[in-house]
């Protein structure tokens, strides 16, 4: 996802046909790291080392109705506190 740094996050998410599609699309040198799930066939596994969670973060929020986060807590956990300052911000438009 284009960001650069010392430490390194493993993330490993399940996609839908739409998400996979779109991720080979935008990031075709990450092809490579989509597999198959064996018995689903219109469900991949991505595993991802990742240096930054926005990238990552803003593909699985724009698509979070067809992706699962399997893999790191410490992931999930800043998905959801985006999740919750939209909420927050969307609250004080009103």
């Amino acid at each position: 996802f284009m960001f650069s740094g010392e430490e390194h996050h493993h993330v490993q998410l399940r996609l839908g046909q739409l998400s996979r599609n779109l991720f080979v699309e935008e990031y075709p040198h990450g092809a490579r790291s989509v597999q198959p799930v064996p018995l689903h066939p219109d469900h991949w596994i991505l595993n991802l080392e990742v240096c930054d969670y926005r990238g990552i973060g803003r593909f699985v929020l724009g698509l979070y109705d067809d992706i699962e986060i399997l893999y790191d807590d410490n992931f999930r956990e800043y998905v959801r506190m985006m999740i919750r300052n939209m909420y927050k911000a969307s609250e004080t438009e009103e």
